[in-house]
């Protein structure tokens, strides 16, 4: 008898319990960029290099213990 099977490749992402590999939840610059979104929103910008340089200052302003954070997390996720 004969199955209806696809091989599998190595580069075929991994599925884990219905969740993508490529989960939001498992990449920690996910919540980077999520940080610098909270602090610069609700800043207005007049142009793009004012703009630009808002998110200069925010990303300068997380603190090394945020991204530690993250970093040991990722174990548990």
């Amino acid at each position: 008898m004969k199955r209806n099977t696809r091989p599998t490749t190595l580069n075929q992402p991994c599925d884990r319990n219905g969740e993508a590999s490529q989960s939001p939840d498992l990449n920690p610059i996910e919540h980077l960029w999520e940080e610098l979104e909270r602090r610069v929103f609700g800043i207005r910008a007049r142009n793009a290099d004012e703009k630009f340089s808002q998110l200069q200052t925010a990303w300068a302003q997380i603190q090394q213990s945020v991204l530690t954070n993250l970093i040991q997390s990722m174990p548990r996720r």
